[in-house]
């Protein structure tokens, strides 16, 4: 089953809210927003629980190992 995320990006004024349908899209759009110096960048699973950098990088990890193409 792939989860879904979603990437949060702003002060409270303006926030921004992207859909990413999995880890390795996620983690390639909150690097963007982060190399852009975007402030406050969140990360929510899709029941809304916040989940930090460095455990989506591991998600992220899993999910390219399982997708690799086996010898």
């Amino acid at each position: 089953m792939t989860k879904s995320y979603v990437v949060l990006s702003g002060t409270g004024i303006k926030d921004t809210r992207e859909w990413a349908p999995s880890a390795t899209t996620a983690l390639q759009l909150v690097r963007t927003l982060m190399k852009h110096r975007r402030p406050g960048v969140r990360i929510e699973d899709e029941h809304g629980n916040p989940i930090s950098f460095f455990q989506l990088k591991d998600v992220a990890q899993l999910e390219s190992r399982k997708n690799a193409p086996r010898p």
